[in-house]
């Protein structure tokens, strides 16, 4: 996790949810309840965050290559 040391304490609580979400959806291959029980939530709370950060649920392998895609040089 990259961190701006001018970010707000918002900014930096949402690229850390950002972070770990990503970790757990990775680690569960982008299982929606899986990653819920990882990261100690409801699942509502996975989609809420997940539409937030630009992020579609509806397909396992497009959402799995899109976060897989981020860390590749030139990704935003």
């Amino acid at each position: 996790m990259q961190e701006n040391p001018d970010s707000t304490l918002p900014e930096k609580l949402e690229q850390f949810e950002r972070a770990e979400m990503k970790r757990a959806l990775l680690a569960t291959n982008c299982n929606i309840t899986a990653t819920a029980e990882m990261l100690g939530v409801e699942r509502w709370r996975i989609y809420r965050k997940m539409r937030r950060f630009g992020w579609s649920p509806r397909d396992r392998v497009a959402l799995y290559r899109q976060l897989t895609a981020q860390d590749q040089p030139g990704a935003r």
